[in-house]
């Protein structure tokens, strides 16, 4: 794997995996883009095909700060719901980061009452050579022992 800067949020829930891509803004700011990619019971195959792709557009998805007013994620479109408030009740997640360091993360995602966050003191952290499926098992491995979104 070889992708630079890169970030995907993966969710776990009702026998779904929904591997969210984030692009980033001219100024730095992570905003979720498309495509969102949800698996239904999957193969580890299919999970690491996802991945990879997921990874890929992170990682080539530039885009104009949105307008906050109008803008809608595409995570709720994907999985037919219209709010976060329906979504996260249930949910389990973990986050995909690549670098600059030549690494990647897999980190868990702690539930807070103002949102989330990563869990570093549970990352896992693999060399950037590291194969998709390495990095796919460690996925699985993680969303395994994520905390459930109440």
């Amino acid at each position: 794997m070889n992708y630079q800067r890169a970030y995907v949020t993966v969710f776990a829930r009702a026998g779904q995996l929904i591997l969210l891509p984030l692009g980033q803004t001219e100024h730095g700011l992570q905003v979720p883009v498309e495509p969102v990619i949800v698996l239904t019971d999957p193969t580890l195959r299919e999970l690491v095909d996802g991945l990879s792709q997921s990874l890929q557009t992170s990682a080539v998805t530039v885009i104009p700060q949105p307008n906050w007013k109008t803008f809608r994620s595409p995570l709720y479109a994907a999985v037919g719901l219209k709010s976060e408030r329906r979504f996260y009740p249930g949910t389990k997640a973990c986050c995909v980061q690549t670098d600059d360091q030549a690494s990647v993360a897999v980190c868990p995602i702690l539930w807070e009452r103002s949102g989330y966050r990563e869990d570093l003191s549970k990352a896992v952290h693999l060399p950037a050579t590291s194969e998709c499926k390495d990095v796919a098992e460690q996925v699985l491995a993680i969303i395994r022992i994520a905390d459930v979104h109440p």
